[in-house]
C-alpha cells in the first residue's frame, strides 16, 4: 500500500499507431562587447502531431554535452534546450496530444542538425521529421517535394505557422495509426508490437516518399494499398502472424489492402482536408487548435470501419488473391461510404460466398462503422473515486492528487450478446516514477459475465504472473497454483490482499519498490483474445499501447492516467 505519502505499489489492477527520431541541434549566435563572455543563446523546439504536451524530450547525441539529458513540454508542445545542450539527436516519448486529447503513444525522433536562435521556433519533433531521422537531413529536401511542401524546411518550419505543414503533419500520424491498427489485427497473441510495425510502415511510406517524380498523396487508395502490401509483408511483421498467413503472405497483403484502404484512405483525406481549410488564427496555439479540429479528428481516428471489415471477412485473407480482390475492394467502398445494400455489394459478397464458401451478411458491411460485441473499457478507479477517460487524459497535464496506490479499479464492461458470457484476455499495469519502472503482467484472466455483470474474475491456475522491474529484486515469473480471485465490486482489481494470494513475499517487495513521495503515471492494459474488441465507446477503440520495462513487452488497449501521491 502507499502510506505516509509515498508511492507503495502494492496492487495492480487488470480490467481489462511508428517511432521518430528527434535532433535538435544547434548553437545560438550572441556576442557581447568588452570582456563580457557572449549571452547563452536559447534554443526552443516544438513537438507536434497536434502540439504534444508534458512530453518528454531526450538528447540522444552521445558524444555532446546533451547526453541523457531531457526536457519537458509545455502546453502549446514547447521545449527548451538544457544549458550547455546545443547539439543533438532528440527522441520524445509520452504526454498528451492537446488536439484530440488523448495520450500520445508513439515515440517521435528528429536527425541532428545545425541550429541557430531565431527567437522563435527552432526546431520540431513530428511524424514528418521520423521519416527524415530514418533517412537522413540530406533527404529532407526531396520529402518535402514529395509531400508537396516544396522548398519548407521540414527540420525547423513549425507547423502551427502553416496549415499546409499542419496538415501534411497530422496525415502522416493518422496514415501510421490507421494501418498499424489494420496490420496489428492480423497478430493473434499480441507478440506484434508497436515497434515492429512503425518500423516497417515507416519503411513502407518512405519507399513511396523518395521513389515518386510527383506529388504523393497521402489520401490516395493506391498510397496506401502499397503501404499496407509493403508492411504485411516487411520480414519482422510477417514473423508474427499465425503461420496460416505466413504460408500465404502475398494473397493476405493483396486481399488486407484491398479490404482496407478506401476506409483508411477516407479517414486520411478527411483529416488532411479539415486542417488544410483553417486560418491562421485556428492554429496558432494548442487551445485553437483544439477548438477548431477535435471533433473531427477524433471522429476519424476512432473510425471502427477498417477493424470490423477484417473482422468480418477474417476467413477470406488467405484465399487466392485473383478470385476475390476485386470484391473486396467492391465491399471496402460499401462500407466506406455507408451505403445501403447496393446490388454491387450483394454481387461482391455473392462472389466472396462462390470462391470460399463464406456467407458473409450484409449488415457486417453496411454497419462496418459500429461494434457489435465488445468490452468497454473507459476509465479507471483511484481510491475508491471513479475518473471518466477524459479526466483521465487531462491527468496527463495535471496530476490526480492520490493519499495511495492501494484500491486501483478497472471497469471492463461487457456488450450484447458478451452480457452474459465467458471472456479470456491478457492484462497488465505498468507504474513508472522519476526513477523506477515496474510491469506485472498476467498472460491470462478469466472473466465471466452476467446479465451484463462481471460476476467472476480470475487469474486461473497454472497462468503466469511476470514480475518485471528495474529494481532488479522483483524480477521474477510465478506460476500460479491456484485460482486467484480479483474481483472487487464488479471491477477487477489486484490490491495488497489480492498480491498477498499469490506470493507473501510480493507485497513485502513491491512496498520497498517505490519508497519516495511524487508523481507516478499508471497505465493498465488489457490484450484481447482473438477477434475481441476492447473499445472505448460503440465506435471506437480503446486508445492503444506498448507497455515496456526491460526486455518485457506487452501491447493492448488500455488508459492511463498520471498522478501525485501526497
Amino acid at each position: 500500500m502507499f502510506k505516509s505519502k509515498k508511492l507503495s505499489l502494492s496492487l495492480l489492477t487488470l480490467s481489462v499507431s511508428s517511432a521518430l527520431l528527434l535532433t535538435a541541434c544547434g548553437g545560438g549566435n550572441g556576442g557581447s562587447s568588452g570582456g563580457n563572455p557572449p549571452a547563452a543563446a536559447t534554443l526552443t523546439g516544438r513537438v507536434v502531431d497536434g502540439p504534444i504536451a508534458n512530453a518528454t524530450v531526450t538528447f540522444t547525441d552521445e558524444a555532446t554535452a546533451c547526453k541523457d539529458k531531457t526536457a519537458t513540454t509545455d502546453e502549446n508542445g514547447v521545449f527548451t534546450f538544457p544549458q550547455g545542450c546545443t547539439a543533438s539527436a532528440l527522441k520524445v516519448t509520452g504526454g498528451q496530444d492537446t488536439t484530440t486529447g488523448l495520450p500520445f503513444t508513439a515515440t517521435l525522433q528528429a536527425p541532428k542538425i545545425s541550429l541557430t536562435d531565431t527567437q522563435g521556433i527552432d526546431v520540431v519533433v513530428t511524424p514528418i521529421t521520423t521519416l527524415v531521422a530514418t533517412v537522413g537531413a540530406d533527404k529532407a529536401a526531396a520529402i518535402a517535394t514529395a509531400l508537396g511542401l516544396p522548398g519548407t524546411n521540414l527540420l525547423t518550419a513549425d507547423p502551427l505557422n502553416s496549415a499546409a505543414l499542419l496538415a501534411k503533419t497530422t496525415a502522416v500520424q493518422q496514415l501510421n495509426e490507421q494501418i498499424s491498427t489494420a496490420v496489428t489485427t492480423l497478430n493473434t497473441d499480441g507478440s506484434l508490437t508497436s515497434t515492429i510495425i512503425q518500423k516497417a510502415i515507416t519503411a513502407a511510406l518512405i519507399s513511396q516518399l523518395t521513389s515518386s517524380t510527383t506529388t504523393v498523396d497521402l489520401g490516395n487508395t493506391n498510397t496506401i494499398n502499397a503501404i499496407i502490401q509493403a508492411t504485411v509483408k516487411d520480414a519482422d511483421v510477417k514473423a508474427k502472424l499465425p503461420a496460416s498467413l505466413q504460408s500465404n503472405i502475398d494473397n493476405v497483403a493483396t486481399n488486407l489492402a484491398a479490404l482496407t484502404s478506401a476506409s483508411i484512405a477516407a479517414n486520411v483525406k478527411t483529416v488532411e482536408t479539415t486542417l488544410a481549410a483553417l486560418p491562421a488564427t485556428q492554429i496558432s496555439s494548442a487551445a485553437a487548435l483544439k477548438t477548431a479540429a477535435q471533433e473531427k479528428i477524433l471522429t476519424e481516428k476512432n473510425d471502427s470501419t477498417t477493424v470490423n471489415l477484417i473482422q468480418g471477412l477474417s476467413q477470406v485473407l488467405a484465399t487466392d488473391s485473383t478470385a476475390i480482390e476485386s470484391a473486396l475492394k467492391d465491399i471496402a467502398e460499401a462500407a466506406t461510404t455507408g451505403g445501403a445494400a447496393t446490388d454491387k455489394l450483394t454481387g461482391a459478397l455473392a462472389v466472396i460466398k462462390d470462391k470460399t464458401g463464406i456467407v458473409v451478411p450484409t449488415e457486417t458491411i453496411t454497419e462496418a462503422n459500429k461494434f457489435t460485441n465488445y468490452l468497454l473499457l473507459n476509465g479507471l478507479g483511484l481510491q475508491g473515486t471513479s475518473y471518466t477517460l477524459d479526466q483521465l487524459a487531462a491527468s496527463l497535464i495535471t496530476p490526480i492528487k492520490v493519499s495511495s496506490l492501494n484500491n486501483l479499479l478497472v471497469p471492463l464492461v461487457a456488450s450484447d450478446s458478451y452480457k452474459s458470457s465467458n471472456q479470456a484476455v491478457a492484462a497488465a499495469l505498468k507504474v513508472e516514477t522519476a526513477t523506477k519502472a515496474l510491469l506485472i503482467s498476467a498472460n491470462q484472466l478469466n472473466l465471466t459475465y452476467t446479465n451484463g455483470t462481471l460476476t467472476a474474475a480470475t487469474l486461473p491456475k497454472g497462468s503466469t504472473v511476470g514480475i518485471t522491474s528495474t529494481t532488479s529484486e522483483l524480477n521474477t515469473n510465478l506460476t500460479l497454483g491456484t485460482d486467484i480471485d480479483v474481483l472487487s465490486n464488479g471491477q477487477i482489481a489486484l490490491n495488497s490482499t489480492t498480491l498477498g494470494k499469490i506470493s507473501a513475499s510480493l507485497v513485502s517487495s513491491l512496498n520497498k519498490f517505490n519508497s519516495e513521495k511524487g508523481t507516478a503515471t499508471v497505465t493498465a492494459v488489457v490484450a484481447p483474445s482473438e477477434g475481441q474488441i476492447i473499445a472505448a465507446t460503440s465506435k471506437s477503440f480503446a486508445t492503444k499501447y506498448t507497455v515496456s520495462v526491460l526486455s518485457k513487452s506487452i501491447t493492448g488497449y488500455g488508459t492511463s492516467a498520471k498522478v501525485t501521491v501526497e
